[in-house]
């Protein structure tokens, strides 16, 4: 093998990449095909144009990050091989062009609010009295797997800790439902000091390999409101009603007011 040269140099996993080799032979070369088995992929023959063997191959999943040179195997004419990954330029062997497997960043989505046991699309702000609480759980997926996870929550944190990264957890403890499943979890609660409105939430994740979420990715809105608490049902209901009840009681002051009248006057020496 003489040359080898990928289109792209550089690709994440999971991504098509071109090879073109160059390879020769006293006996002629039979086949080259491109051996990825001890990379978790397979095997991908080459097919010959010209002088050279061209084709396209997927980088699997398992390939590790960085500077990677691919295992190469050549056949002559008679029947003999060699797995190689090395090119053999001026009567010397030397180190192949490596294809550089980009470590894409972890994906975050999926972020889910609970409240008593219960999905909500909003975060509920109490309108008076002690703290609502809250679960906020969010997907985090990536290849090489989950080394942390952090949110910031800004004024839904605990009181000084606003500005502070909060460790999100998938290991089953403080609320996380199934450990390992690659949802992670986080409790809060609400004070009634909070204003209604959108709310921006940080959320980032690190993989094995050290890739973070980017900056630009790390934003997300949820969205607050003043209400009762679903546990202060009577509240609640009182507050959606009042104008009813107001009218209710209004209605039977009337009729009171009208039984009332009538009564005197017909007792009345009129």
């Amino acid at each position: 093998m003489s040359s080898i040269d990928f289109t792209p140099q550089q690709a994440y996993r999971g991504e098509q990449v071109s090879v073109n080799i160059k390879a020769s032979d006293g006996h002629g070369v039979e086949s080259v095909v491109i051996d990825l088995l001890g990379n978790g992929g397979g095997i991908t023959s080459l097919d010959l144009n010209g002088e050279n063997w061209i084709g396209d191959f997927i980088l699997p999943e398992s390939f590790i990050p960085g500077g990677q040179e691919l295992n190469i195997r050549l056949t002559d004419g008679v029947g003999e091989s060699r797995t190689t990954s090395q090119i053999y330029s001026n009567n010397q062997f030397k180190d192949a062009n490596k294809l550089i497997i980009l470590n894409d960043s972890p994906s975050i989505n999926n972020i889910t609010i609970f409240r008593d046991g219960k999905i909500v699309s909003k975060v509920l702000i109490p309108e008076q009295g002690d703290p609502i609480k809250h679960t906020l759980e969010v997907l985090i997926n990536d290849v090489d797997d989950i080394s942390s996870a952090q949110i910031k929550i800004g004024r839904l944190a605990p009181i000084g800790s606003s500005n502070t990264w909060l460790l999100l957890v998938d290991d089953g403890s403080n609320d996380d439902r199934i450990a390992n499943d690659n949802i992670f979890t986080i409790s809060f609660d609400v004070r009634n000091t909070l204003s209604e409105g959108e709310f921006n939430v940080q959320i980032r994740a690190t993989d094995n390999y050290l890739s973070t979420t980017p900056m630009d990715s790390q934003n997300h809105i949820i969205f607050l409101e003043k209400g009762y608490s679903d546990d202060s049902g009577i509240e609640k209901w009182l507050s959606n009603n009042l104008l009813t009840i107001v009218s209710f009681f209004m209605v039977v002051l009337l009729f009171m007011g009208l039984g009332g009248g009538f009564y005197l006057l017909r007792n009345s020496e009129l």
